[in-house]
């Protein structure tokens, strides 16, 4: 998959020029959008009894992506909950193939959760079309949820890590904010389709600032810069669990 093998080899990440861009219109009526993420909200605190740990390291009102294990479907509400009003700039990264695939999804998840398209199979021109309409919205201040592992862990165990948010991250420079999500597979495990009661937590950690990996590696290459990116958002993430 692009996540995978694609990065471009080159130091100066010449695929990801600007070119022109056009952002998915937002549509959706704000009353709408605003009672699912109020229902949302009461699920989440009364049902799971969520709870939420290093807010304050989120930066607020700047763009930055969050890194976040993935275990469940939950998992995305999980971290609008915690965001609380900051969410209304989160956009969220979610496979292209699965989210995106009939008209009824792509107007729920595209147009009230503020999913974007992202490709996860072998279409290299809509992957790195994807990563600029990214970066476009981090350019416009908003921020983005990213699941690394390309897709939910069936075990409920941290997988290995793509390349693609590291990618990502270094295009933009943006800070990375590693986040760790506990319950949602005790809730509801890839498989299920209905949850059960169990308390979820979200904790952020310090964010991963970019200085060192833009100045301080002249002889690696893009995927090299990358893939250590990745490896530093990995074990951040698993020293939150």
């Amino acid at each position: 998959s692009p996540w995978e093998s694609k990065a471009p080899a080159d130091r100066k990440g010449a695929s990801l020029q600007p070119a022109p861009v056009k952002l998915p219109p937002e549509t959706a009526s704000l009353s709408i959008i605003n009672l699912v993420r109020f229902g949302m909200r009461l699920v989440y605190r009364y049902y799971f009894s969520i709870k939420c740990y290093g807010i304050e390291h989120v930066p607020r009102g700047k763009p930055y992506i969050i890194a976040a294990n993935h275990t469940s479907h939950l998992d995305t509400a999980a971290i609008m909950t915690a965001l609380g009003d900051e969410s209304k700039r989160l956009k969220v990264l979610a496979a292209r193939d699965y989210f995106f695939n009939t008209p009824l999804k792509s107007w729920f998840f595209g147009k009230l959760l503020k999913f974007l398209p992202f490709e996860r199979k072998d279409n290299l021109s809509q992957f790195l079309q994807d990563v600029r309409v990214s970066n476009e919205f981090l350019l416009q201040n908003k921020c983005l949820l990213i699941y690394p592992e390309g897709t939910r862990s069936v075990t409920g165990e941290l997988q290995p890590f793509k390349p693609g948010v590291g990618l990502l991250a270094y295009e933009t420079g943006v800070p990375i904010v590693p986040a760790y999500i506990d319950g949602t597979y005790r809730a509801l495990p890839k498989g299920k389709n209905l949850p059960r009661k169990s308390q979820i937590q979200v904790i952020f950690g310090e964010p991963i600032t970019l200085d060192s990996f833009q100045t301080g590696n002249a002889n690696m290459m893009s995927h090299e810069i990358y893939k250590a990116i990745v490896d530093k958002v990995q074990d951040k993430i698993k020293g939150l669990g």
